[in-house]
């Protein structure tokens, strides 16, 4: 735990620091030390606060060669206490929480992905842009469906979300989730651009859109059918099929290249900001929830992470980014396909 840092960066005691936490000195030398390897939740949450960051930056992180480890918390619990089946939030929560995972793990790819990219060939740089694009796609699909079960658990109880928030950085986050996510005006974020990409070619494959765009290339002659074909075959890509995606694209954007890649990028930044947001309010949630339902924990466990180079990179270069209360957020870290 990076306590220690923290506390004396910020000019304050052992004593200065329990005297506002309202603990004992003795159990700040103890978190401080690890004599005491594994505070609660609550605990981490009231010593961020104190110390005016972010659990994740009181949580250090320890590099270990290329890649480093994190310290995580893993957390069995009741299942039909914390979310029983007659309750009419279990099913949202659980919804919102796949949609989160997949999220995650988007985010993920396509760092990794950006990273390749910036070392590859000619080859690989049109496969791997249409991987990017793809994970574009997937992205708008799965913040388009989180969109869906958020709105099922916040418009009816807005005070889970607001609890969980309360007194921390990401009071904010939780403004933009409901702007982004709006009804009404029906121009919102989630109904403007997320739910065409889900609906067009981000989960489905419409036969009519495809069968439009197929047309217009053909009418214009301007487009090369392009595939790449691998004696591994799980490296092939058929380009031709990105070349489409980009078609239909244009069509939601409205916009020519070369200024439908700005375009995207600019949209995209919305996106990437709004699973930023989605993730860090849905674990702030879950984390309540829990705290909330102390007695349902069975067991408690600490351990670690590996967490890969660029993922720590882009962590640094966001939180040196994160706005300040009412300032606008800045560029993202991710990289978008090029659109081409």
């Amino acid at each position: 735990m990076n306590l220690k840092v923290l506390r004396t960066a910020r000019g304050l005691t052992q004593v200065e620091l329990a005297k506002k936490m309202k603990m004992k000195q003795a159990y700040i030398a103890q978190l401080e030390t690890g004599a005491e390897a594994n505070p609660t939740l609550d605990t981490l949450r009231r010593l961020a606060k104190a110390l005016k960051v972010s659990v994740g930056e009181l949580v250090e992180i320890t590099p270990q060669g290329s890649n480093a480890q994190s310290p995580a918390y893993r957390f069995h619990f009741r299942l039909a206490d914390v979310f029983p089946p007659d309750s009419p939030l279990s099913v949202p929560l659980l919804r919102l929480m796949m949609a989160t995972n997949d999220v995650r793990n988007i985010q993920k790819l396509l760092l990794s992905t950006g990273e390749r990219i910036e070392h590859a060939n000619e080859f690989d740089s049109v496969v791997l842009n249409g991987e990017m694009l793809h994970f574009h796609r997937l992205l708008c699909g799965h913040l388009y469906e989180a969109g869906n079960a958020f709105r099922a658990i916040d418009a009816p109880h807005p005070e889970l979300a607001n609890a969980a928030v309360h007194g921390t950085e990401y009071e904010e986050s939780i403004q933009r989730l409901r702007e982004a996510y709006a009804s009404d005006p029906p121009g919102a974020f989630h109904h403007s651009f997320l739910k065409k990409v889900r609906d067009q070619f981000g989960f489905h494959y419409k036969h009519e859109a495809i069968q439009t765009k197929l047309q217009d290339f053909v009418q214009r002659a301007d487009v090369d059918g392009t595939i790449i074909a691998a004696e591994l075959s799980g490296l092939s890509r058929h380009v031709v099929a990105d070349h489409l995606s980009i078609g239909m694209l244009q069509d939601i954007l409205a916009a020519e290249l070369p200024d439908l890649h700005v375009a995207f990028g600019n949209i995209m930044e919305q996106g990437i900001r709004l699973a930023r947001n989605l993730v860090d309010v849905v674990d702030l949630m879950l984390l309540s929830l829990l705290e909330k339902n102390e007695s349902t924990i069975i067991k408690r466990e600490q351990g670690v992470l590996s967490a890969h180079q660029e993922l720590l990179t882009a962590k640094k270069e966001v939180n040196q980014q994160r706005p300040s209360p009412g300032s606008p957020e800045r560029k993202s870290v991710y990289r978008t396909p090029k659109l081409e």
